[in-house]
């Protein structure tokens, strides 16, 4: 077997393994208890920034009570919502290709360090 081809086929066996698991989630309705509330607060954040709220904005990443800083999630979350609204399939397809993204990426960490 080709050496290139070993290098790609673990990536792409991987890649089959998230999309086969994942695809049937895009058609299910919301499902698991956070989901619709994060789109909510995806449109909150939308509101935040759209009417010029930008304080409430960025004060949003700071998780008062759990001392949690988490603004590329809120970003992503924020990001779904603009891109389609709240509609659960959507959510469900970000998620699929960011596991997706998480896999390969991972994958080629792994295969550097062990290189």
């Amino acid at each position: 077997m080709p050496k290139k081809f070993k290098k790609f086929c673990w990536p792409l066996f991987l890649s089959l393994i998230v999309l086969v698991v994942g695809f049937s989630s895009l058609f299910l309705p919301w499902a698991l208890v956070d989901d619709a509330g994060s789109i909510l607060a995806g449109r909150t954040l939308n509101h935040y920034l759209t009417s010029g709220q930008f304080d409430k904005f960025f004060s949003f990443f700071l998780e008062y009570g759990s001392g949690r800083f988490r603004p590329v999630y809120w970003l992503m979350i924020w990001g779904e919502y603009n891109l389609g609204g709240t509609h659960p399939q959507i959510h469900y397809f970000l998620h699929l290709l960011l596991f997706l993204a998480t896999t390969i990426f991972i994958y080629y960490l792994v295969f550097k360090i062990t290189r």
